[in-house]
């Protein structure tokens, strides 16, 4: 019989690889299976992290004690998500075509996420829940300074952290990545650019605060009080200027005198500079209430601290300002203050009785001034005295400051340096790698109190595409005075002597308003086009062109101005605007070329 004929070589080597090829097909599948599962556990515990944190960055700047409760469950999720996408067959998978982007993303967000909680968030809200505990409930008016200046450590730390897990996320490249991952990179992005924006501020508070508030001696500071039913470039005119002691958390109010006290000076002239002058004039260095007419607070403050000196004497250690509208939201946090005019205000009733019933009540000027200081200082000591939460007051703060209705000038050069990177410094709006951006600044021209009644709406856009791109950008103004202001208006409000013509020779009821657009450095300005009033480019200031505009408007008149320029295009566009009497930002505009980016 014939023997049974062997499989050849080739045969048996087909079928081991086919073996092989199999076994590693199901071990892929297997691993494929594995990393799914653990990607979507990792998933569900980041959705509950997040449900449990909310805004994270809003709740550690507002209310660090109950945001302190919930941290260990937000921190547990976020551990538990960066542990199941951090096994080797996890990093295997991380190296395939594909998938491998997909897969990194997630590790990096998982790290990251987990990195801003367990490094950042937790340690902060457990410290921060006791130092602004006893930072707006002073024990005998006097606030304890060493809890924190003993978090600076801290602080410090969980801030270095909360910008290494913002940096990362930022850093992962979104364009390969499903559309599903990309949102949410980007969610995952903006909340820990919110986190690292609140670890800077509370680093940066526990390095100001402490000697600040005189824990190294005694400080001593003016506080510009700001009244923007007469416009100026940072807010209002400065109606009262409240002399502020500081000393080992103490803060009292040495001494309160109206602006208009101080007359014409020559004292600030060594403040003031050639290129401010041709744009402003020398009402800034010659009045104590046009200082804010100057855009950028830290010259502004100079200017006020020369006037001081000149008039009182003493040193002056740094120089504060805020208005009407941030002292409301002060008021809704300590839920109303009782006034010694009588009565009691309200965070809804504090600025229209400041701007507006002041004057039909009290006739005098000098009686006006007292009683806008008077009601200041009421708020003041009600703050003081530790009336309100802690998270109430922080928050009403954080509201003031990112309005621009609170800012803060140090005469030390280490604390400034400080505060210049800050919103609360009311520098000068500056273009970076992110921003373009443009200043729009009111300024009223009509020596009056009509600026309660006036609107403003401000937008910009790009025109083009390219990298040296056109920007349009628009102004409105709108009288919403009353019809017949001239005859029911005090004489005062309408800046007139006699009700019939205001100072300049506007008619009583009208308002003068000078507007200063300020473009981006290094722009090219072009076409420019109002609707109503003169506009012309005045010069530069620290290489932004301005574009002055002034109108006069009568009740229910309305103006406009468009100005196109020629501006490296850098990403999106930011309007830096005089805070208005009305609550929240400028309204914005329709440029003649889009909708307002």
């Amino acid at each position: 019989m014939p023997s049974p004929s062997r499989p050849s070589t080739r045969r048996v080597a087909g079928r081991w690889v086919a073996g092989v090829l199999a076994a590693l097909l199901l071990i892929f599948v297997a691993g494929a299976v594995w990393v799914g599962i653990r990607a979507t556990e990792a998933i569900d515990h980041v959705e509950r992290a997040q449900e449990i944190a909310g805004d994270m960055g809003a709740s550690l700047a507002a209310d660090p004690a109950a945001l302190a409760d919930t941290v260990d469950d937000i921190a547990a999720e976020t551990s538990r998500a960066r542990e199941l996408t951090a096994d080797p067959v996890w990093r295997a998978y991380s190296a395939l075509p594909w998938i491998g982007p997909q897969l990194g993303a997630v590790t990096t967000l998982t790290d990251a996420l987990d990195t801003a909680v367990s490094g950042a968030v937790a340690p902060l809200a457990t410290t921060f829940a006791d130092v602004t505990g006893g930072l707006f409930s002073p024990d005998g008016d006097a606030i304890d300074l060493a809890p924190l200046a003993s978090s600076a450590e801290t602080a410090r730390a969980a801030n270095a952290e909360a910008q290494r897990a913002a940096a990362a996320v930022a850093a992962v490249d979104t364009a390969p990545l499903v559309k599903p991952l990309r949102e949410a990179t980007a969610e995952a992005g903006e909340q820990l650019d919110r986190v690292a924006d609140v670890t800077e501020a509370l680093e940066n508070a526990t390095n100001l605060l402490p000697s600040m508030l005189g824990s190294d001696g005694p400080r001593d500071y003016l506080l510009l009080a700001q009244n923007n039913a007469e416009w100026r470039s940072l807010g209002g005119i400065a109606g009262n200027v409240i002399h502020l002691t500081a000393d080992a958390g103490r803060i009292e109010i040495a001494d309160q005198v109206a602006g208009g006290s101080f007359g014409k000076v020559t004292s600030a002239a060594d403040v003031a500079t050639d290129e401010l002058r041709q744009i402003f004039g020398d009402d800034p260095e010659s009045y104590m209430q046009n200082v804010t007419q100057v855009p950028d607070f830290a010259v502004s403050a100079q200017l006020a601290t020369a006037m001081w000196q000149a008039e009182y004497g003493g040193e002056v250690d740094g120089v504060i300002a805020l208005d009407p509208v941030a002292l409301s939201y002060l008021v809704g946090a300590v839920g109303g203050v009782e006034l010694p005019t009588g009565g009691t205000a309200t965070e809804e009733t504090l600025v229209p009785m400041l701007l507006s019933d002041l004057y039909a009540q009290i006739t005098v000027p000098a009686e006006q001034d007292a009683a806008f200081g008077a009601v200041t200082a009421a708020v003041f000591d009600a703050v003081m005295s530790g009336s309100g939460s802690p998270a109430a007051m922080i928050e009403a703060l954080a509201r003031a400051g990112s309005e621009r209705r609170v800012l803060v000038w140090s005469a030390d050069a280490d604390e400034q340096a400080v505060l210049a990177e800050t919103t609360l410094a009311g520098g000068l709006p500056e273009t970076d790698t992110d921003t373009t951006a443009v200043g729009v600044y009111l300024n009223d021209g009509t020596g009056s109190k009509m600026d309660y009644f006036m609107e403003a709406a401000a937008g910009a856009a790009w025109c083009s595409a390219t990298d040296q791109a056109r920007l349009s950008v628009g102004v409105e103004l709108t009288s919403a005075a009353p019809a017949d202001a001239a005859t029911v208006l005090p004489d005062y409000v309408l800046g007139s002597a006699a009700g019939t013509e205001t100072i300049g020779g506007v008619e009583a009821g009208m308002t003068r308003t000078v507007a200063y657009v300020y473009l981006p450095e290094g722009s090219s300005p072009g076409d420019i086009a109002a609707s109503a009033g003169d506009a012309a480019i005045l010069g530069t200031h620290e290489g932004r062109s301005v574009v002055a505009w002034t109108t006069v408007l009568a009740p229910g008149e309305t103006a406009r101005l468009d100005v196109a320029t020629t501006a490296r295009r850098t990403g999106a566009i930011d309007i830096v605007s005089t805070p208005t009497v009305h609550p929240g930002e400028i309204s914005r505009l329709d440029s003649p070329c889009g909708s307002p980016e």
